[in-house]
């Protein structure tokens, strides 16, 4: 198992990252279930509580600044690939799904490659769980579900398979 978190100011950064993402992803997900919608406001508002938090602590331990470079890029380029897609594909990913990725991104990649790769894990399996529960439910393809909540929780799916050895 590749070592997750290589230092205690890593460990730190994720945690710092991760409160600042939990602040604003509880109340998107709850809006996204009840709404089917994720209001830019706080979109924006996780995207830049993310961005700063993580610039912040890059600024304060600078040894963390070449990883906080890296998972920003990542992200970067993540989001642009989402934000993109979902103006290609309106009816397959929603464009505030695409709008909380980088955020999300950005959080799983400051966990390391094993977080990363548990949250693209827990991000096709929840999601595939939850389409075909919902397909078995309603019965219809046409039927659209809450991806938000799925997107959102990824960086804390990739840490718990990271936990548990799985990655």
């Amino acid at each position: 198992m590749i070592s997750t978190f290589d230092s205690t100011a890593a460990t730190v950064l994720f945690a710092f990252v991760a409160c600042a993402h939990l602040t604003f992803a509880v109340p998107l997900s709850y809006i996204d279930v009840r709404e089917h919608r994720l209001p830019n406001k706080l979109t924006l508002a996780l995207n830049g509580a993310v961005a700063c938090t993580a610039a912040t602590a890059a600024l304060i331990a600078p040894s963390l600044t070449a990883r906080v470079l890296g998972a920003c890029a990542l992200s970067l380029v993540v989001g642009v690939i989402a934000c993109g897609f979902a103006l290609l594909s309106p009816g397959s990913i929603g464009m505030g799904d695409a709008k909380v990725t980088p955020a999300t991104v950005l959080l799983a990649a400051l966990g390391g490659m094993p977080i990363l790769l548990g949250a693209l894990a827990w991000l096709c399996g929840a999601g595939a769980f939850a389409a075909l529960w919902v397909l078995l439910r309603t019965r219809s393809t046409k039927t659209r579900f809450a991806f938000g909540p799925i997107i959102l929780s990824a960086p804390y799916g990739g840490l718990a398979l990271s936990l548990l050895g799985l990655f």
